[in-house]
C-alpha cells in the first residue's frame, strides 16, 4: 500500500516553532511525574523534629548554629524537605 506524500511550505521560524512546541509537549508529558517527586515541600517543626528524632529545642539550637534554617510563614515555623536532606547529608559526612 502506497503512502501519500504531503509537501508543506513554511518558513524556518514556523518549523522551529512547530518543533519546539512538540518537544515541550513531550517533555511536559514525560517528566511531570518526576517534577512532582522533586518539588520542595514544607513541613512543620513538629514533623521535622519527628523526622530527625530530635526535640523542638534541638531544632532551635540547629537554627541558632545555622545548620538548619526554617522558613517562617506568619507565626508558623516550617522546614523545607530539601533543607532537611542537605542537613542529614552534611551530618553523615
Amino acid at each position: 500500500m502506497a503512502e501519500a506524500v504531503l509537501m508543506v511550505t513554511m518558513t524556518v521560524s514556523e518549523l522551529q516553532s512547530m518543533i519546539k512546541s512538540a518537544v515541550n509537549e513531550v517533555i511536559q508529558k514525560e517528566f511531570a511525574p518526576l517534577r512532582k517527586q522533586f518539588e520542595d515541600r514544607l513541613i512543620t517543626a513538629d514533623e521535622t523534629a519527628t523526622k530527625l528524632q530530635v526535640t523542638r529545642v534541638t531544632l532551635y539550637n540547629l537554627e541558632k548554629r545555622g545548620h538548619l534554617l526554617p522558613i517562617r510563614v506568619g507565626s508558623k515555623v516550617m522546614y523545607s524537605e530539601s533543607a532537611i536532606t542537605v542537613y542529614l547529608m552534611s551530618k553523615n559526612k
